[in-house]
This record gives C-alpha cells, structure tokens and sequence, in this order.
C-alpha cells in the first residue's frame, strides 16, 4: 500500500468520515467501498491514471475513439497524448492540456477539471491548481467518499447483491472489476 493511502486510513478522523456517510453502517457497506477503491488503485498502488497502453488496448478501452490500429498507434505509449484526446474538451476540460491534467487521481480516480474543481469546492482546498492533492493523506477519502454518484447511496440498503450499490459507475472498467475485489461475489 501506498504510504500516502495508509496514512490516511490511520488518521484519526477516518472512522468520523466513514460513518459521517454511513459507509461504515454495517460490513458489508464498507466492503463495497473498500472493494471499489482497491479495484481503482489496483490494491492501493496507484495514486494517477496511466495512461500508458498499447495499441491493442486502446482498440479494447475506447472502441469508437480508436476503431483501427493506425488511430491507436498514433497515440499508444504517449500519456499526454492520449490523455488531452480521450478526456480533452470534455469533463470540464476546456483548456489545451487538461485531459492529462485531470486524469484520475486517487482513492476512486476522479477525472476531468470539473470534479477537481467540485470536490476542491467542497473541501475547501484547490485541487484546480494542485490536482496531487486528490491523493493526499488529509484529502483522498472524503474525495472518494464524495465522489460520483456516491452521496445517494447511503440511504440505500447494503445487501450484496447489486454489487452496483456503492458507488455506481456501471460502465467503467474498474466497476466490472469490482467482483474480483469483493469476496463472496
């Protein structure tokens, strides 16, 4: 695990900001959140999105942006490239540079200058002028608490069974990753 990551579930406040939102209810809530989390920072080691990959996968992760191998390959192993291409005049991002500029960033990987400026908003820090504060120690859980369509759900019941209840990010990779991280699923 990432010292950063760890320093935040050792901090004092983490169990007042699991249970501010209920996450911490019961088990198997917060199996849910915890499962989410380590599919998206593949067990706690990784803090940005890579945006590393290569022509075949591009082909696999963004069918419609990258429906040959001669797209693909003008963008393959180029981080930068790819990212202001895939994320780049959407999410909130206007300015050339900013689709790697905002690229995911940690516990569950917010994405686009739009949700840093929101969860920045909301947590009193600017995380527009200095997104590596997404996985900081003081910030990253109540960013991932916080983050998508999460705040809804802690009215709902925890049960196991959509795995979907917390959070709901259906079409993303990491969400179908989210049973190998849950045990029992």
């Amino acid at each position: 695990m990432i010292p950063e990551y760890a320093a935040a579930f050792d901090a004092a406040g983490v169990n007042e900001v699991l249970g501010k939102y209920r996450i911490s209810d019961n088990g198997l809530r917060l199996a849910h959140f915890f499962a989410q989390m380590l599919e998206e920072t593949g067990g706690f080691h990784i803090q940005v999105e890579s945006l590393r990959y290569s022509p075949s996968r591009l082909m696999e992760v963004w069918p419609h942006r990258f429906p040959t191998l001669d797209i693909a390959e003008q963008y393959a192993y180029n981080e930068e490239k790819l990212g202001n291409y895939v994320y780049g005049g959407r999410l909130g991002n206007t300015n050339p540079g900013d689709g790697f500029r905002y690229r995911g960033r940690g516990l569950l990987q917010i994405t686009g200058r739009a949700a840093y400026a929101k969860y920045g908003q909301q947590l009193g820090i600017d995380l527009e002028s200095t997104p590596e504060l997404a996985f900081h120690r003081d910030h990253c859980l109540d960013i991932a608490r916080r983050n998508g369509r999460r705040a809804d759900t802690a009215e709902r019941p925890a049960t196991s069974s959509p795995i979907a209840t917390i959070p709901s990010q259906g079409s993303t990779p990491a969400f179908r990753g989210r049973p190998h991280s849950f045990p029992g699923s």
